[in-house]
């Protein structure tokens, strides 16, 4: 029986994969450059194996992130609101 991904394991996995494709890096190009097979990029993508600390420090600087890009929910550009529509809260003036 296998066991399902850890919910955080899978989340920084996907993060990774989505930052990787849209560098436009081939599995097999990221693995060279972390110094591991395609296979354990394809396990660390799909939350089926935990990422240490060091391995995600390279993994980061890699993918030129800083460490919070995976456990953050949304990129922090695409976190703001549209600029069209927003407008800063009204401040009270005494």
């Amino acid at each position: 029986m296998t066991k399902d991904p850890d919910p955080l394991d899978a989340f920084v996995g996907a993060r990774i994969r989505r930052r990787r494709v849209a560098l436009g890096i081939s599995s097999h190009q990221f693995a060279k450059r972390l110094g591991i097979t395609h296979q354990e990029v394809d396990q660390y993508e799909l939350g089926n194996r935990r990422i240490g600390s060091q391995r995600l420090f390279h993994i980061a600087r890699t993918l030129e992130v800083d460490i919070d890009f995976f456990f953050c929910p949304r990129d922090p550009i695409s976190a703001l609101p549209p600029t069209d529509s927003w407008a800063p809260p009204p401040v009270a003036i005494e």
